[in-house]
């Protein structure tokens, strides 16, 4: 049961990741048939893809969860709080603020 439990979570955490990176692209507000989005979904998958076959198997999901649980474990101790989540997400989201630009399609 707890492993089912971690792997919800991962999964959640994983999920909720690339829809909070695909959100909008810049501030545009295109969200299909921006550019800037497609090469960013192809830029995360060839990353996801760790030996490059062009599937993500569920041993390369599950690495990606375990380092992205291990970059939001603020305390190293194996578990995450709300705190740490809130705080990661945060940081995330300043971070794609600063970092996102005008789309390529305005």
């Amino acid at each position: 049961m707890r492993k089912v439990l971690m792997f919800s979570v991962l999964a959640v955490l994983f999920l909720g990741g690339a829809t909070f990176a695909s959100a909008h692209c810049g501030d545009c507000g295109k969200k299909a048939d921006c550019p800037r989005k497609s090469a960013k979904m192809d830029k995360m998958f060839e990353k996801k893809d760790t030996n490059s076959d062009g599937v993500i198997s569920k041993a390369e999901f599950m690495s990606s969860a375990e380092k992205k649980f291990a970059k939001m474990d603020a305390d190293g101790n194996g578990s995450l709080t709300k705190e740490e989540v809130k705080n990661y997400w945060t940081a995330k989201k300043g971070k794609h603020k600063k970092d996102s630009g005008q789309c390529a399609g305005k």
